[in-house]
């Protein structure tokens, strides 16, 4: 009896490993094979690079439905597309606040840090929600926390300049620029340089700092960096040796890019001949340019030009002009200059009370030398 079960038993195994195993095999392999006629399936990526493609090549209705689809589904990258799109009206659909707002919030609250940006935007200008500066900065704080580098430069300025609803605040400031500079963000390289420079945000005066986050700033197209370097090279501290040379190099990159500083501080070397050989044509030149783009300086150095150097054209109307526009603006100086001109009748008619208003208006304003004038007049 036991020789017949051993027997049996042994049939049995023989049984499933010769026929019932590979048949249940062939099965699984039959299931996991795609059948023929069968829908291919595609991963939310693929669908995702589908979708611009698609907009890309003008099927922009199917490109469309097919990210609100994945944004539906949760994918992030379809959330902030479809806010591009709406937003920039990439393809002539029209441009719908609503939509952009709609998904740019979606894709906030999942974790995106450039949305969360963008959330700050939104409430910081009212668009597609009213304007709300305090979550304006609640957001920008959470797309900097999460790494977004505009919105930590954002945030140093706004605490700098007390903008935003912000009140000033130095140390704050310092935190986020420092944050963003860390990351090589040329403003906020700018603006640290600067803190160094005057001693901010608790930080030591430290020229050489200054000079370094400059660089770094200059050296990716910052105008203001650059006119900053010539700056530092046109004058004397600690640790920065005067070099004209470099100095009108840098207002030369600056001036390059219309900064009024430096096309003011250009205009300037070519006036008294500062690392080149004086110019008082170029240094018009420089003058205007700077003043044609709202540098009050290069509008005073301009109409000076005009009412001392032989070399330059008498053109009083435009230094009047000029003249009366920037003591309109607090501008001492040019109250000075002013009251020069009406006391001497320099490209106006002569007139003492003129020139007196002129004189109290600078002293007012705060220029030294005003007062003097004034008791010479009597």
């Amino acid at each position: 009896m036991a020789n017949f079960f051993s027997k049996f038993t042994k049939q049995v195994k023989d049984t499933v490993e010769n026929t019932v195993k590979p048949a249940v095999q062939q099965t699984q392999q039959n299931n996991a094979r795609p059948q023929a006629g069968a829908p291919k399936t595609f991963t939310a990526d693929e669908v995702f690079q589908e979708a611009k493609a698609q907009l890309q090549a003008g099927n922009v209705q199917q490109g469309m439905n097919n990210l609100i689809m994945l944004a539906g589904d949760g994918y992030v990258s379809a959330m902030t597309e479809l806010a591009d799109i709406y937003y920039l009206n990439t393809y002539g659909q029209g441009q719908n606040i609503p939509e952009f707002f709609k998904y740019t919030k979606m894709a906030a609250e999942a974790g995106a840090p450039l949305a969360a940006h963008n959330m700050g935007f939104a409430y910081k200008d009212g668009v597609g929600v009213p304007q709300n500066f305090q979550e304006s900065v609640k957001w920008y704080k959470i797309a900097a926390e999460r790494g977004a580098i505009g919105s930590m430069d954002f945030l140093g300025q706004c605490y700098d300049m007390g903008s935003l609803g912000l009140q000033r605040n130095e140390a704050e400031s310092l935190k986020w620029t420092k944050m963003a500079a860390d990351n090589n963000q040329p403003d906020s390289l700018y603006r640290l340089a600067i803190y160094y420079f005057q001693g901010k945000g608790g930080l030591p005066v430290d020229y050489v700092q200054a000079h370094n986050y400059a660089l770094r700033s200059a050296e990716q197209g910052v105008g203001c960096a650059q006119n900053f370097m010539g700056y530092l090279y046109d004058h004397e501290f600690p640790g920065i040796p005067t070099d004209f040379n470099k100095a009108v190099m840098w207002f030369e990159k600056a001036a390059a890019q219309n900064d009024g500083d430096g096309l003011n501080n250009l205009g300037r070397m070519y006036d008294h001949g500062r690392g080149v050989i004086i110019d008082k044509k170029k240094a018009f030149e420089y003058y205007s340019r700077a003043w044609d783009v709202g540098n009050m300086e290069g509008g005073n150095n301009l109409a000076y030009l005009i009412l001392a150097c032989p070399e330059i054209p008498k053109d009083y109307q435009r230094a009047l002009n000029v003249l009366s526009t920037n003591s309109q603006h607090g501008n001492g100086l040019a109250s000075f200059n002013l009251g020069i001109m009406y006391r001497d009748g320099v490209g106006v008619a002569q007139n003492i009370n003129q020139a007196k208003e002129m004189f109290t208006r600078a002293a007012n304003q705060g220029y030294e030398g005003a007062n003097e004038e004034l008791r010479r007049l009597g």
